[in-house]
Parts: structure tokens; C-alpha cells; sequence
């Protein structure tokens, strides 16, 4: 029954109603569109027949009478096609005007045919499962990654289905960005595949998988140029996005892959923000709180290209250290918050060059328009590799999955350095005066100035009696289970709060020689990091009370 609807471009496949109403506007819209009811399928107009929700009426196919809509067998036709565009008077009724095609992120049902859809799976992503296939698609066969969403169970509950529905959701947004994007260092989306009850995203098949776990069991085998070059890739596709208005919002070396020619793909965007796209859900989604930027982290966050390149800092912390966890010292997501916005930072290796922890620490500065934008990142890092010399595919680790010889790509416009940043708004001039005010009078107070460059609303100002501690009375909690940022309540309960625990264990460790945080570093100036390569980079220092002693004490000996 089905195949004689897939030749329509007005024939959605298996799609939810609420997906169809994104396209319904207007009066006189409709398309057809399947649902599986009871291990029946049944077939759907929807269409708009004035104000209000859009209406549904059910196709019956019957082989001897043809197709007529439920309820009305005497006025049958041989075809859907006939039936949907005949002039009968139930149709004015109806008001079947205009037929809506379906957008171009589905795969044209029938246009795909699944030879193994179950034979590896890949791994489970934020929602359903990642399995391995092979796929004719146009009549070519391909490799490919599908993305399944879970399916909806007679033992759900309200809750469950809601749950579900709203993966699917964050799937089709995912489909929608995807389709928009055409680069060498993001995966290759083939679209939806809405021809079974249960529709599928297709991408293209990474065979490296995830660069995280690249990290984590060949570690050993990569050297520090190696790991240049992986960052080089990853910005090289974020530049990519920033230029055609896209954020990614969920940058880590998990949902980086390595393609089959072992260059570095970003994948899952689900959470991620497109110029001209809605994204659904935007209040439940689940944001990855180790590598957001601290404006990401107040109560109303604030998400730009340069929220991204804090993220990118984050995500060169886990190809320095082997896919290491960031923050492995706290485990509740609530300390990181805290001391992501005091300023705090991780340390980084000892081994790696000097350039390369300037890049990375003028990445994660504390002020998001002291951040260098993508395309200089790129810039400093393919600058960084020439120093630093180009492996031979023999040397790289990718050479363990790649079959053949795979040279690094050589890209004219990683030189490039004709765009600029936007400049900074008089809103941005005053808070950075402000800061820089504040700083100054704490230094010569010999006081330190924790967090005198936060940008977030309520952390703003000096602090005084009313404001005591980093964080105002509007503080915000965060934990592994919640979907959204929001205003906590005070605490009455005599345990320490997660802000006073971050702060007495960052102390601690400090007392112990074990110091593993740092405040955040100010931006290089330069637009090439001016250390010296292979000199070790000495470690970040807080900017506070101790450096204000010794300045005066300085001023007193001369």
C-alpha cells in the first residue's frame, strides 16, 4: 500500500503530527503523512481548513474499490493522485488546495534499501542507538552510520513518551542543520529515511569512531604534532560553521569522529544553533556543563561564536591529556560551575609547547570578547604545526585504521587573516573598564580580585556586604539530572554550599602541592603566540593578593 505512495513528494512517510505542522501554514495546505496504530498502518491527510489545529482524515485502500477517504467508499479512485486531486465536491469541502512537499532532509521514500542494518552497532548517542549499515541510496552503496531513535513501548509512561518525542525531535533539528552543511571536517548527513515505522538519520560512516576514544587507547602512540593537527581539523570545521552562522554549542572530543581518510568530522548537532532554524525544545534540552563558557553558566546564558571557543579550549584540554575527563577533581557538576565562573582553570601539561598553552589559554579567557575568533585560532595552530614539522602518515596513529597512505591536507586559508572580529558594543567597552577599574583598585588594596572579569549579570560588581562570596544571593545550582538552568533557592541547611566546597578543596590542594587550577590567563596580544616552541610553558598564575604584596614590596626596595 505504501509503495503506491512513495513516488508523491507530498507523501511524508512515517512522521509525527507534530512535525507535519511545521509545514502547514496556510489555508488550504495539506500532505499525506503514516502512523502505525495497533500493528496497522494507516494512512493520513492533514490539512488546514481555517483557524485553529489542522484536521486529519484517514485513506482506506481497498483492491477492488481503490482509494476513498473513511467513511465515503462511493466516492473511490484508482490512485491516491486521483482521489487528493479530483474536483469532487467533498474535496472543496475538505479544501485540499495546495499540496506541501516534503522538505528536502528525507531521503525520497523507496529511494533507499537497507542490505545490513543491524550487524555493528556503533554505541548509543544522547538519544537511541548508533548501529552500522550498508545503504543503496540512488543506487549507489554506501557505508553508512544510522541513528535510531528509541521506540515508544505500550508500558510508557506520560512521561516516558514525552521523553521520546522530544529525542526525535532534537533528531529532525539535527537532520535539518546537517543537510545545510558542506565541509571536509563535518560529517556527511544523507538525510531521514522515513519509509519504515521507525525513521532513521544516515550519515556517513566514520570508521576511526569517536576521536575520544582515539585518544584514550592509542594515547601513547600519538605525538605532540599529531595532536596539533587534530585541533587544527576541529577548528577548521568550526570556523566552517561560525562562517555560514551555525554554533555548535556541544564541542568535545566525543562527538568529534575520524573519518575513513582519518581527518577530524564533528557530529551531533542536536543542541546547536542555525541561522533561520528553530530549535525545539530549547528550554529542556541537556547542556554539557565541564565545557561550557561561565556566560553560558548564569541564569539567563548568553551563546556566541566565542562560547564555542571556550568549549574548543576545553576540547584541546582532552587531546593534550589523552581524552582525559576536564575537572576530574570535582564530581558534582555544581563545583565546576562555581569555579568556571571564579575564573579558575584547569593546568596543562608541562610537556606541551609554549605556543600551544598561550593558544589554548587565550581560548578559555574569562572575557568572551578577549577570545580570539576561529579563524585566527586556525591561523595560530597551522603557523604552530609548520614549526613544530608535519608526521608522515607513517608516523600517525590514524595509520592503524586508515587503508591507505593519507597525507595531511594543506589548506591556503588557514593563513588567512582578512576577517576580523566584530568589534566589541559600548555595553561590553563598560564592563570591560569596569573590570579593569575593579582590578586595579584591588592590586593596590593587595586584595584579589576573583572574579573581576566575570561578565555575568550578578557577578558583575565589587563584592560587599550585601554580596558575600563569588556568587550573589541569585545563585544557580546545577547537577547531572536537571535539563535547564534555572534560579535555585536558598539553602537552609548548615552543609557547605557547592561554591564553598569548590573553593576549600581548590585551597586544599593548593596547601598539598597539588594544585591543579589556575585563573584564568588574559588574551595574547600577538596575533601569533610569541613563546618560544619547545621551551616548556610555565604554568598559569593567579593574578591576586601575592602579586600585590610583591609589586609593593618591589616599589619599597628601589
Amino acid at each position: 500500500m505504501l509503495e503506491a505512495l512513495y513516488q508523491y513528494k507530498w507523501f511524508y512517510g512515517y512522521v509525527t503530527r507534530k512535525f507535519v505542522g511545521q509545514y502547514l501554514k496556510n489555508v488550504g495546505d495539506w500532505c499525506v503523512r503514516a502512523e502505525m496504530k495497533k500493528g496497522k498502518t494507516d494512512i493520513i491527510v492533514c490539512v488546514v481548513a481555517g483557524t485553529g489545529p489542522f484536521k486529519e482524515y484517514s485513506l482506506v485502500h481497498d483492491r477492488k474499490k481503490g482509494w476513498y477517504f473513511l467513511g465515503m467508499p462511493n466516492e473511490s479512485h484508482p490512485t491516491p493522485k486521483d482521489l487528493l486531486f479530483s474536483s469532487s465536491k467533498t474535496l472543496k469541502r475538505l479544501q485540499l488546495t495546495t499540496a506541501i512537499e516534503r522538505p528536502p532532509i528525507f531521503i525520497p521514500p523507496g529511494s533507499i534499501e537497507w542490505e545490513d542494518c543491524s550487524a555493528t552497532p556503533l554505541g548509543k548517542g544522547a538519544y537511541g542507538t548508533v548501529v552500522q549499515a550498508v545503504a543503496n541510496i540512488n543506487q549507489e552503496k554506501y557505508a553508512v552510520a544510522v541513528k535510531v531513535p528509541r521506540t515508544i513501548g505500550q508500558s510508557f509512561t506520560a512521561a516516558m513518551r514525552s521523553a521520546v518525542m522530544m529525542e526525535m525531535d532534537q533528531m529532525v533539528h539535527e537532520a535539518v542543520v546537517m543537510q545545510q552543511l558542506k565541509h571536509e571536517n563535518v560529517v556527511k548527513c544523507f538525510g531521514l529515511d522515513s519509509s519504515e515505522t521507525q525513521f532513521k538519520l544516515v550519515l556517513d560512516l566514520c570508521p576511526g569512531g569517536s576521536l575520544l576514544s582515539h585518544l584514550r587507547h592509542c594515547g601513547h602512540d600519538i605525538k605532540m604534532n599529531e595532536r596539533v593537527i587534530f585541533g587544527l581539523e576541529a577548528a577548521r570545521g568550526l570556523k566552517y560553521l561560525h562562517k555560514v552562522k551555525c554554533l555548535h554549542r556541544d564541542i568535545a572530543a566525543r562527538n568529534c569522529l575520524l573519518g575513513k581518510d582519518g581527518l577530524v568530522k564533528l557530529s551531533d548537532f542536536g543542541i546547536s544553533i542555525m541561522e533561520g532554524c528553530t530549535t525545539p525544545n530549547e528550554d529542556k534540552i541537556k547542556i554539557p556543563i565541564p565545557w561550557l563558557a561561565p556566560e553560558c553558566l548564569a541564569v539567563r546564558p548568553r551563546y556566541s561564536t566565542k562560547s564555542d571557543v571556550f568549549s574548543f579550549a576545553i576540547l584541546m584540554y582532552e587531546i593534550v591529556t589523552d581524552g582525559k575527563e576536564p575537572w576530574p577533581e570535582y564530581r558534582s557538576t555544581e563545583e565546576i560551575a562555581v569555579v568556571v565562573r571564579c575564573g579558575m582553570r584547569m593546568s596543562l601539561p608541562l610537556g606541551i609547547p609554549g605556543d600551544l598553552h598561550r593558544i589554548i589559554t587565550s581560548c578559555w579567557s574569562q572575557i568572551p570578547f578577549g577570545r580570539p575568533e576561529f579563524f585566527t585560532v586556525v591561523h595560530w595552530l597551522r603557523t604552530l604545526l609548520d614549526d613544530v614539522g608535519i608526521p608522515s602518515f607513517s608516523e600517525r596513529s590514524i595509520s592503524k585504521f586508515c587503508k591507505h597512505n593519507v597525507q595531511f591536507t594543506d589548506d591556503g586559508s588557514d593563513y588567512e587573516l582578512d576577517e576580523c572580529s566584530p568589534p566589541p558594543t559600548s555595553e561590553e567597552k563598560e564592563k570591560r573598564e569596569k573590570a579593569d577599574k575593579f582590578r586595579m583598585d584591588r592590586m593596590k588594596k593587595g586584595g584579589a580580585p576573583q572574579d573581576f572579569n566575570n561578565t555575568s549579570d550578578d557577578v558583575n560588581e565589587p563584592h560587599n556586604k550585601t554580596k558575600k562570596g563569588l556568587l550573589s544571593k541569585r545563585r544557580t545550582t546545577f547537577s547531572q539530572s536537571i535539563t535547564r538552568l534555572s534560579e535555585a533557592p536558598q539553602s537552609e541547611s548548615k552543609s557547605a554550599s557547592p561554591r564553598k566546597s569548590a573553593i576549600i578543596h581548590h585551597n586544599r590542594r593548593r596547601r598539598s602541592g597539588q594544585g591543579s587550577l589556575s585563573m584564568a590567563q588574559p588574551p595574547i596580544n600577538a596575533r601569533r603566540p610569541s613563546v618560544a616552541l619547545g621551551r616548556r610553558a610555565s604554568s598559569p598564575t593567579a593574578t591576586g593578593r601575592v602579586t600585590g604584596r610583591r609589586n609593593s614590596q618591589e616599589r619599597n626596595d628601589n
